[in-house]
């Protein structure tokens, strides 16, 4: 294949127009998008979860993720690249509730209380916006209490493991879902 990521356009299409309702396919859809620097499309995308379901963790890292790669990417300064960053200055007002980043995830945290996913979500969110907050994010993971979910579990494990760098607080992790959950071959 010489193109992967135009071919990945295909079945995407196919799920936009059979699976509209699933936010998975938006989130795919922001994946390609963002990775061919199509950031109307990937706007699109990030509305449409918004949309679906707005207080959803994956919704938030999504947000979070578009608007900070946006405004930290080099402008273009071309008359189409103007037009596309007042489009995306604008709905980012509209989304992020003319929040700041760091303020909007704050308050996705306080609405999302004390859950494994929400405190997951924005502990990404915070290490994206500011890698000096590594601790901080790291904190609120490990003291989230309701891993109930197995599911949950794994993706936090994956979190500490792929985007905090942090084997020792992977290892710790695992420890405690090894014993919330003693017959899942993930957590041997």
């Amino acid at each position: 294949v010489e193109d992967p990521l135009a071919e990945t356009v295909k079945p995407l299409e196919l799920l936009q127009t059979h699976a509209l309702d699933r936010l998975e396919t938006h989130y795919l859809a922001l994946e390609v998008y963002m990775r061919k620097s199509a950031w109307l499309l990937a706007l699109r995308a990030v509305k449409r979860m918004h949309a679906l379901c707005p207080l959803d963790p994956l919704t938030h890292v999504c947000t979070v993720r578009l608007f900070h790669e946006v405004a930290t990417r080099p402008t273009d300064t071309s008359y189409a690249g103007e037009v596309v960053k007042k489009v995306l200055d604008a709905e980012a007002a509209t989304l992020l509730r003319g929040l700041s980043l760091k303020v909007f995830n704050e308050e996705f945290l306080k609405q999302g209380g004390s859950t494994l996913a929400h405190a997951a979500a924005a502990a990404e969110a915070m290490l994206l916006l500011d890698p000096a907050d590594k601790e901080r994010a790291l904190a609120l993971v490990m003291k989230a209490t309701d891993c109930s979910c197995q599911k949950q579990c794994i993706s936090v494990h994956k979190l500490l493991l792929e985007n905090f760098k942090d084997e020792a607080a992977a290892a710790k992790w695992k420890n405690l879902c090894a014993a919330k959950f003693p017959l899942s071959l993930t957590f041997k």
